[in-house]
């Protein structure tokens, strides 16, 4: 497509027929930067009145037969409610959760521990929750937990062969307890050797071909 025909083009004709395409790109990289910032606002915004989202995040990796701990932080004033666990994995499949173990962060009070049976489609038979995050002056609920895959739970021979692009995906599904009954999604991604308990020695690992 010609801007000016090229027979009676002058300077002024051309400088007057790009400046319409100039300042169309102009006027879209200024939406593009203004889309984003009222999106930001919109974020910093529900934070402040207590409509953040939740996040989840591994605490601590499977190491030395120990289980990987897993947090929730409810950054939202409602009660957060943890109801279902699913796991995908690249290369290897991944032993299906029979329970999740629930604790206070930090603690070692046998009596703050709070299981949960996994049924068979992932979805827990008895189901806790993160409190809201009500008194702003203070820190957001946080809630940790485990997770049990069986009796053995020892993975060294099936984490062997594998390498550090073996990964795994937690995915919890959530519900905020507003009688909405919305569900909602918060998932990780970590190294499968971070999930499952194992013996391995982390520089046996890295060497692993």
């Amino acid at each position: 497509m010609n801007i000016c025909e090229t027979t009676q083009c002058t300077l002024q004709d051309w400088l007057s027929a790009t400046s319409g395409w100039a300042g169309l790109v102009v006027a879209i990289v200024a939406a593009y930067y203004v889309y984003h910032q009222l999106e930001e606002q919109r974020k910093q915004t529900a934070f402040i009145i207590g409509d953040g989202i939740p996040t989840l995040e591994m605490y601590l990796a499977a190491m030395s037969g120990a289980r990987a701990v897993f947090r929730i932080v409810n950054w939202n004033r409602r009660l957060f409610s943890i109801r279902r666990i699913k796991i995908e994995a690249s290369h290897i499949t991944p032993p299906t959760p029979v329970s999740l173990l629930f604790h206070e962060p930090d603690s070692d009070n046998v009596i703050s521990l709070l299981p949960a049976r996994v049924r068979p489609n992932g979805y827990f038979v008895e189901v806790h929750a993160a409190n809201g995050w009500i008194n702003r002056q203070g820190p957001p609920h946080v809630l940790d937990f485990e997770v049990h895959f069986d009796a053995r739970e020892d993975y060294t021979e099936v984490l062997k062969h594998a390498t550090n692009d073996d990964k795994a995906r937690i995915i919890v599904t959530c519900r905020f307890e507003d009688g909405q009954e919305k569900d909602l999604q918060l998932a990780v991604k970590i190294e499968l050797r971070d999930l499952l308990p194992n013996n391995i020695k982390r520089s046996d690992y890295d060497m692993a071909p």
